[in-house]
């Protein structure tokens, strides 16, 4: 029989839900050019590819290197970090590396989303609401409550 408490999930011992050393590795890509791989999981086994200038645009806009990947819901899935600050709200990583805005949308020439390399985002008109920039670096500077 159950208790009246909720079952938790057990973890191993050592096993953190974000360990602290989720570092990108530096690389040369397929063109000559210095590149990170960004892990999306805490195993390693998934990773995005950016430029380290573009890493750092948005570890500068309040961001932390901790990326994910999250569907969106129709088979897509996107890279994205929590805001900080923001209990919450998920930031789209292309959106704050090409600073879209309202109206614009963020296209992979490759199709394949994991690829944040500039060359590989184009930035087009469409029904995107948001300015995930602005979002993450009004959130990402906020004082600590």
């Amino acid at each position: 029989m159950a208790s009246g408490h909720s079952e938790q999930q057990r973890r191993p011992l050592g096993h953190t839900r974000h360990p602290a050393n989720r570092q990108p590795i530096a690389f040369i890509d397929e063109f000559g050019m210095a590149a990170l791989k960004v892990p999306l999981d805490n195993h390693g086994r998934s990773h995005a590819i950016v430029e380290p200038h573009a890493y750092q645009r948005v570890l500068d806009s309040g961001l932390t290197g901790m990326w994910f990947t999250n569907s969106n819901g129709h088979g897509r899935r996107y890279v994205r970090t929590a805001t900080a600050g923001s209990r919450g709200t998920l930031t789209l990583i292309a959106r704050v590396i090409m600073d879209a805005g309202p109206g614009e949308v963020i296209r992979y020439a490759n199709g394949d989303s994991l690829d944040l390399r500039v060359m590989n985002l184009l930035s087009m008109r469409g029904r995107a609401k948001r300015r995930d920039s602005q979002i993450a670096s009004s959130r990402g500077n906020a004082p600590a409550s």
